[in-house]
């Protein structure tokens, strides 16, 4: 039962962070990282300044979400040349 509940608060904290994160990259890409503050991430993903604290700090945020985004192209950029090399997508839609 134990492990259940230790289970239980991982996926909420992962849940947490996504809506953090998911928040706090759609004001830095609207209002820009200056306008945003902590309290309108917060706000956004509806949890309290102090839980976007326990995520990061806004410089904290941006880093992760740069580096979340780089490797989401990198593998795409990955997976088109797999698919190119092995003959399934044409190399001129590349």
């Amino acid at each position: 039962m134990f492990s259940e509940h230790v289970q239980s608060r991982v996926e909420q904290r992962a849940w947490t962070e996504a809506a953090v994160m998911a928040a706090a990259g759609h004001l830095f890409r609207t209002k820009g990282f200056d306008a945003t503050t902590v309290r309108g991430i917060a706000t956004a993903a509806n949890v309290s300044s102090g839980t976007v604290m326990s995520v990061g700090d806004k410089d904290r945020l941006l880093v992760a979400i740069v580096d979340r985004d780089l490797q989401d192209m990198i593998d795409d950029r990955k997976t088109l040349s797999d698919l190119a090399g092995s003959g399934r997508l044409s190399t001129e839609a590349a």
